[in-house]
């Protein structure tokens, strides 16, 4: 085994990239030392399933189970503002489910799962910052973020 740390944190747009979440989480089990924990902060997977459409949020994309789902867009999702010539981006669906059991798998316990109708960045046009810096999805209540902690044995 390699090199191993008392904390293991990744976040903000971890695991749409990820077609394996067993590897995922497998590899962060063995990063971890006996004891040590593992951080994650993201964007909730159930607004990952919603886009705007005609000025309204609507939950038109897969929940979970995988899906692959190919977005042709040549603005960046870092930056609206900016176009480039790369126009093709593959994400992956995960649910919060499928994410926490993933880690379970792989040893990890689960210390504490949180979800919140805050976002530290503006995910579409709709959502509006507040006076505390965090974005909203006006008259909406569904998470918008998920941070959890989970210990190795």
């Amino acid at each position: 085994m390699g090199e191993q740390f008392d904390i293991v944190y990744t976040s903000w747009g971890t695991v749409v990239w990820l077609a394996d979440l067993q590897a995922w989480a497998r590899n962060i089990a063995q990063l971890l030392t006996p004891g040590g924990w593992f951080y994650f902060a993201d964007t909730h997977p159930v607004l990952n399933t919603a886009e705007v459409v005609d000025g309204a949020l609507q939950f038109r994309r897969p929940y979970g189970d995988n899906v692959l789902e190919t977005v042709n867009d040549a603005r960046s999702y870092t930056d609206r503002s900016f176009v480039n010539e790369h126009t093709r981006a593959h994400f992956f669906a995960h649910s919060v489910g499928e994410i926490v059991t993933a880690l379970a798998d792989n040893g990890l316990k689960l210390e504490f799962l949180r979800e919140r109708p805050i976002l530290n960045w503006q995910h579409n046009e709709l959502m509006v910052r507040g006076d505390d810096g965090y974005w909203r999805q006006p008259d909406c209540t569904l998470p918008l973020s998920l941070s959890l902690r989970a210990i190795a044995p």
